[in-house]
């Protein structure tokens, strides 16, 4: 489940309407994930999502997100940041787009204007060090990837893109056996 910053961020939300600057409701509204113990927060911008892998040419995915070549903001190796139809159906929900599961809603560090993430699926979890990450992980249902070189019972874990894989982070930093829970964020490389 996502988790709100709490009734402040309804209070943003509300002055967000009133003001003339044309941000939505919805670039206000803040999702929190964790970067090891700190909780980080990051905006949805409803107005574009990423498609991972070229898959905005596949002929269902132009379907499901209302769109044409036109559309395309940006590309970053095999990623698309689409602008998305107020007709679309992933402008209403976008993880219910029938894209062969490579869509993600972008979100915003700092809101709008700010830079851009997406998730493409799967969480970094580091386990407690006494932990059998083998039996843990086939325990609660979940696919390693592969190991991360980042200290000691560090695993890539699947998940399906976007909200799923945020829902599954948080819901694995609660957990007692977990040291730190991330999403796996795909953000735009600098280019040198």
């Amino acid at each position: 489940m996502i988790k709100y910053t709490g009734r402040l961020s309804i209070i943003v939300c509300l002055l967000g309407l009133l003001t003339s600057n044309g941000a939505s409701a919805s670039d206000k509204i803040p999702y929190t994930w964790y970067d090891g113990d700190r909780q980080r927060v990051t905006y949805l911008d409803p107005d574009i999502v990423a498609v991972f892998e070229n898959n905005y040419e596949d002929h269902s995915t132009r379907k499901a997100l209302g769109s044409d070549s036109s559309d395309v903001v940006a590309t970053y190796g095999g990623v698309q940041i689409l602008r998305v139809r107020e007709d679309s159906s992933a402008k209403r929900q976008p993880q219910s787009a029938d894209t062969g599961g490579k869509l993600s809603p972008v979100f915003r560090d700092g809101g709008k204007g700010g830079p851009v993430r997406a998730l493409p699926g799967g969480v970094v979890i580091r386990l407690n060090p006494e932990i059998n990450a083998d039996d843990w992980f086939t325990s609660k249902g979940l696919n390693v990837i592969r190991i991360i070189p980042v200290g000691k019972n560090t695993y890539l874990v699947a998940s399906e893109p976007g909200l799923a894989a945020l829902n599954l982070a948080n819901e694995m930093h609660g957990h007692e056996d977990v040291v730190w829970a991330q999403p796996n964020w795909w953000r735009p490389r600098a280019k040198r």
